[in-house]
Order: C-alpha cells, then structure tokens, then sequence
C-alpha cells in the first residue's frame, strides 16, 4: 500500500472517529455547550469556504459577509413572505451570492494583493449601509436597520429548519461542514487546486503556462460565495433574525480571515482547527466579561497579531509536524525492540 493511500485511509479513519465523537457529545451536553459547538462548527464552515478563495486562489478578502448577508437574507424573505422553505431559500440564496461574487470578481480580480483586500472592504461597507437604508424594494419588505424577524414554529421542524432541541443544528452544520471539507479536499487534490495554487504564488509566471487566472479565479469566487450564502441562511434560522449590523458585519468577515489564518491558510483541516481555538476563547470571554463592551474585537486583534508573529503558516502545519515526530519516535522505539 502506496504512501497516498495510507494517508487517506488515516484521514478517514480520524474524521470517522471526530463525527463519532461529535454524535455522543450532542447526546450528553446540555443547551449552553451545544450552542458553542455549533458556533465552533459554522465558523469552521464559514472560514472553509473563506478559504476556497483566500487560501487556495490567493485572493485575500475581507469583504466575504457580503455572501452571508446575501444567503441570510434571500432565505429569510422567502420564507417570510412566501411562505418558501429555508432550504429552498438556500439554494436560492447560494446561486444569487455566487453571481453577485462573479459580478464583484469581474473587475476587481485585475487588482492585485492589498488593492483587492481594500475593495472588498469598500464593497462590504457599501452594501451594508444600502441594506441599513432601504425598507422596501419593490415589494420585497427589508425594513432598513430594524431587520426581518423570523417567526418560530412550535417543536422541531425539519422543513423550516428550526429545532427546539439543539442537537439538530448541531446535525446540521456538521453534515454542511463536511461537504465543504470535501469539496476543498476535491478542489486541492485537483487540477484546477494545482493551478489555483500556481496562481496564488505568482500569476504572472502561471499566466505563461497558458493558465486562465480571471477564469480560475471567478470559479473559485463562486464556489465560495455560494457555500458562505448556504451557511448564512442555517445562521439566520438559528438566531431566528436577520439585522444588517449583524451579518454584514465588517467583523464578521474579520473573523473569518482570522480562523483561517490561525488554523492554517490554504489547507483542507486549518480553519476547522482555527475555529475550534477562536471560537472557544471567544466564546469564554463573552460569558466571562459580558460587561465589557468591543472585548470580542480586542481578542481577534491579539489573535492575528500573535499568529502573523509567531505561526505564520498556521497551527495546523505545526500540529503536523509534531504528529509526524511523534509517530517517527515510536516507529524508532518499535524497530529498537524487534
């Protein structure tokens, strides 16, 4: 058995093993610790599809709660006033994100490096403050800055994809996370994540290649833009309310940047690990110093700072790294023994 396969067998093996794990936690915890999981799992979602187009392409935005806000809201205005499902309304929302991202990355991918960061803020800040300012359009009610409330159904229904019980979300976002993980695995073990990471390390010398940049680059746009959609309509019907403030948030799209950097940019695992340790001290400060107000900006300033100083590639790199000693070590002590 070649080096690749037992590589994969491994990953399996480990991810079959945490979605084992994840099943039994959801049994046993109580509401509180299961609303921090779930948390933990749509950042890592969030910060995985972040990825496809900062990590991968190279693109770096922080724009991305353009796309969450978009998911957000087409799925809520369905399903309030058309009585439309959320899951319906998130694919909806999905393919209008993935035009809008194609529509943004037409002319804004002949920017390059910090030029295209500052867009994507810019572009953020404008389609926040239009969504902020509009109450109707046409008949499609927004209601400005107050946000669309989301009416609650009794019990558990799977169809307005609402649950009294937690553990449902939770089933959810971990099904949701592990496509996203597989279509980064997918698009980094192939041709077009190859050509994506030439791209990424210098178009121009990729572009002599005969390697359409625009082209890989509007795919991987659309690509990531969709799933950010899909995961913010399950964020809406978990927090049962769309507010402009919220979801295009320029700290929201921060903190995607911030998971997938600290975990590991342009790896398939990285912001799953990003999430886990942002999310957890986040959440930990909120309940610890709930008094102190702009507390959860303070951390993810700390955070980046530290992980561009200190882990420049990411944890995950280091994790593995580490992994492989130790398993170098016992093969060692193994051999000795024979």
């Amino acid at each position: 058995m070649n080096t690749s396969k037992k590589s994969t067998i491994v990953r399996l093996a480990a991810l079959a093993a945490a979605l084992a794990f994840v099943l039994v936690l959801a049994e046993c915890l109580n509401s509180y610790y299961l609303q921090i999981i779930i948390y933990i799992f749509m950042f890592a979602y969030f910060a995985s599809a972040w990825n496809i187009l900062s990590g991968f392409a190279g693109q770096f935005s922080l724009g991305h709660a353009i796309f969450i806000g978009i998911g957000a809201y087409t799925s809520t205005i369905l399903y309030v006033q058309y009585g439309i499902s959320p899951w319906i309304g998130m694919l909806a929302g999905g393919l209008l994100a993935a035009l809008v991202g194609v529509i943004i990355g037409f002319p804004c991918f002949k920017l390059k490096s910090t030029y295209f960061t500052l867009t994507t803020i810019a572009l953020a800040n404008i389609l926040l403050l239009l969504v902020q300012n509009t109450r109707k359009l046409g008949s499609i009610k927004i209601n400005g800055a107050r946000g669309i409330q989301i009416p609650a159904v009794s019990g558990n229904s799977l169809a307005a994809m609402q649950f009294v019980d937690k553990k449902y979300y939770l089933y959810v976002i971990l099904g949701m996370l592990i496509v996203v993980l597989a279509v980064c695995q997918w698009i980094k073990s192939s041709k077009m994540g190859y050509q994506l990471a030439a791209v990424a390390n210098n178009q121009d010398a990729a572009e002599s290649l005969c390697v359409n940049s625009r082209a890989l680059k509007l795919k991987a746009m659309a690509i990531s833009a969709f799933f950010c959609a899909a995961g913010g309509t399950f964020y809406a019907q978990v927090i049962l309310f769309c507010n402009p403030a919220r979801l295009f948030a320029e700290s929201l799209s921060d903190k995607l940047a911030i998971v997938a950097m600290l975990g590991g940019k342009a790896t398939v695992f990285g912001p799953t690990v990003g999430a886990v340790i942002v999310e957890s001290i986040s959440q930990f400060a909120s309940a610890r110093f709930a008094g102190t107000q702009g507390l959860n900006l303070a951390i993810y300033g700390i955070m980046l700072i530290v992980c561009i100083r200190f882990f420049p590639d990411g944890i995950l790199p280091i994790l593995q790294k580490l992994v492989r000693r130790l398993v170098a070590r016992l093969r060692s002590k193994g051999e000795t023994t024979k």
